[in-house]
């Protein structure tokens, strides 16, 4: 899990330069679509190399919860608590704002702005646009490619590959939730070993 965030970091530092107005104006789309939904939850698929899972996160303005395998992910917005049940660890850190990956804060995963990656669109299908996103650092040789209904906005899947690293993600599902996001309470994880990052 921790190998996947510092790619996922690597991948998402800054965001994306548009390429054209059609581009612009179908991600606005994106963004405009899942901000729509206030409080909301989306389960996904997660694949890279022999690693799968399924998760699920709820996001209310910049707070979230994650589930995804034997991890759960809280966050206030200002702290972020990583929770490994296998190993019996919490690791407490302070929250990327600026971040956009999914892992690292599915809060902004789909507010594409930014100015560190050149963007190109097609279609896919009759309602279905892809984003291909490159990287305009040298150092972070990435490219995001995020899937998209053409007409609603709705995000569909994300791939990020860096080098020889791909990692796939399926929206299962994304809507609005009338669960408030779960806090993090530190009574839940007596006897886990804590580690401060902070």
């Amino acid at each position: 899990m921790r190998k996947m965030l510092i790619l996922f970091s690597a991948l998402m530092v800054g965001f994306f330069a548009l390429a054209d107005e059609g581009a612009l104006t179908a991600m606005q789309r994106v963004a405009r679509y899942v901000e729509s939904l206030g409080r909301y939850r989306v389960d996904f698929a997660l694949k890279s190399g022999d690693f799968s899972a399924k998760g699920y996160y709820c996001v209310d303005g910049d707070a979230y919860y994650m589930n995804l395998g034997s991890a759960e992910i809280y966050s206030d917005g200002k702290t972020r608590y990583e929770v490994d049940h296998d190993r019996k660890e919490v690791n407490i850190d302070v929250v990327d704002l600026s971040s956009h990956n999914i892992l690292d804060n599915p809060t902004r995963c789909f507010d594409f702005v930014g100015s560190d990656y050149n963007v190109e669109s097609r279609a896919v299908a009759t309602e279905r646009v892809e984003f291909s996103l490159t990287s305009r650092k040298r150092e972070t040789e990435g490219i995001i490619r995020v899937l998209a209904n053409v007409k609603t906005g709705a995000p569909l899947a994300l791939q990020y590959e860096l080098y020889d690293e791909v990692v796939m993600v399926d929206i299962l599902s994304i809507g609005k939730s009338k669960e408030p996001v779960k806090p993090y309470r530190a009574s839940n994880f007596r006897g886990y070993e804590i580690i401060d990052f902070r």
